[in-house]
Parts: C-alpha cells; structure tokens; sequence
C-alpha cells in the first residue's frame, strides 16, 4: 500500500513463540520449563486434546483448537507422567490459553518433583521429564 501500513506489518518482527518470551498479559512469575508433551484438558463437556508447549510450579501454556473461548476451570492431565492437576484458563489468544494451577498440597509438590531438574539446571538432561529439551 502506499500509505506504507502493509510495508510497515511486513517488517514488524514475530513473536518467537509462548515458551521463550511472555505474552503481554503474561503475569506468571515462576521459572517455567518448555513442555513438548500431549495433555487431556477435562473440562465439564468431556476431554479435549492439547498439547503443553510449557509449565511452571503456578501454571501452564496450552495449545488447542478445541477449547472453549471462555474462562473455564477444568483438569488438565500430564498422562505420560500420571498427573492430573485442577487449574483454572486465565487468558486466551487464539489457540494459545493460559492456567493456574489450583491444587492440593500432594498435588504441589509431586509437581515440584517433577520440575526440579528444570529449575536446577536448564540443561538437555530435562529431556527425560517431558520428552524435549530445554534451551
């Protein structure tokens, strides 16, 4: 266009994904891991797939098409790693959503086992916890 807005978008830079930089409306404060692994959100309509992309002792970013645009509070399960954990969506931008976890005592630290390697050492070691690396 000549008014120079399309030129303008063409050279804007794109967003490097939700697992290296936060979004706008990120508040999370926690160290996360980068997820690459297959959950089941169970909403009260019925499971839906998704796909962690990260997580934290706090919350999670998830991946689908398939959940609902509204604030759900739902259980979203970790099923490689046997844990289901009660969170609540806080924000939505297309098929990327945001939770907090609102869980147990049990609950909170059998997944602070589980990130320990992660907060420890952001190494390639991490790769056993979630089937992917952290860089």
């Amino acid at each position: 266009m000549k008014d120079g807005t399309a030129h303008n978008r063409r050279e804007a830079p794109r967003p490097s994904g939700p697992a290296t930089t936060p979004q706008p409306h990120e508040r999370r404060q926690a160290p996360r891991a980068r997820a690459a692994c297959q959950v089941m959100v169970i909403t009260m309509k019925g499971p839906v797939p998704a796909r962690m992309l990260d997580i934290s002792v706090t919350g999670c970013c998830i991946s689908s098409h398939l959940l609902p645009d509204v604030a759900v509070s739902a259980r979203i399960a970790i099923i490689t790693h046997g844990l289901e954990l009660q969170a609540e969506q806080r924000w939505k931008d297309g098929i990327l959503s945001g939770w907090r976890f609102v869980y147990s005592d049990a609950e909170q630290k059998r997944l602070r086992r589980l990130l320990a390697p992660h907060s420890r050492t952001r190494t390639r070691r991490a790769d056993r916890h979630f089937g992917r690396a952290i860089t």
